[in-house]
């Protein structure tokens, strides 16, 4: 099965509203349930904001579902960290993913370092990927493939803005997808992200006022996702 992972609820309900749910499973913070849309079924999760709720979730799935995932993506809306690439209400799929706020240099390590799977970068699964560029297409939203960056922080600061995209360069900034990225490469699963840009200037008011038409059009994207072969 396809699992798809949300930190906030208002991200899913949508998915939700369209979907039965057919088994739940509560483990700590966690939320699993196996759901059914038009005869396909899908796992959803909800995970919390941040990087530990997200990767302490994902760790969950990992462990207690492993055999019935053939892969997991990460959905939700993010801020764009170049507009002229990535518009308002367009998608970004992660080619890779990467931490912007580890950093261990100080003791001779590259910035962005993950030590113990001694990575900066989280490569995304090319046919995860493509699939979900597919939907995306189906939906006919404006969408392009980049790396993602993430963050235990709200990003809306011009300094951190280009202290981030000149680090590494990515279309947009969110606070979950390369850590549960990290998990799933612990675990061996088959794992991309997709983000709707919900904001793209220095003003958490953009989020918050556009984040329920972003999470309404995310919606249509990923039931073409869940439904495409």
């Amino acid at each position: 099965m396809k699992a798809i992972a949300f930190a906030m609820r208002k991200e899913a309900e949508g998915l939700l509203l369209r979907s039965k749910t057919k088994r739940l499973i509560q483990v700590g913070i966690s939320e699993i349930q196996v759901c059914e849309i038009e005869g396909k079924e899908y796992i959803l999760l909800l995970t919390g904001m941040g990087k530990v709720n997200s990767a302490s979730s994902m760790t969950a799935l990992s462990i207690l579902m492993h055999e019935e995932i053939d892969e997991v993506i990460n959905a939700g809306i993010a801020g764009s960290l170049s507009p002229s690439d990535t518009p308002l209400f367009s998608l970004v799929v992660s080619s890779s993913l990467v931490q912007h706020d580890v950093d261990t240099s100080p003791i001779g390590d590259p910035v962005g370092f993950v030590s113990t799977v001694n990575k900066i970068y989280f490569e995304s699964d090319d046919g995860v990927a493509s699939r979900l560029i597919d939907a995306a297409k189906k939906a006919d939203r404006q969408v392009e493939r980049g790396i993602i960056a993430s963050g235990d922080q709200f990003i809306a600061d011009s300094e951190q803005k280009l202290r981030i995209t000149n680090l590494y360069h990515p279309l947009c900034v969110d606070m979950e997808s390369a850590a549960m990225a990290q998990v799933a490469y612990t675990y061996s699963l088959p794992y991309a992200a997709i983000r709707l840009i919900s904001d793209v200037t220095d003003n958490g008011q953009d989020y918050i006022k556009n984040k329920d038409k972003a999470c309404a059009l995310l919606t249509e994207v990923l039931v073409n996702y869940i439904l495409g072969e």
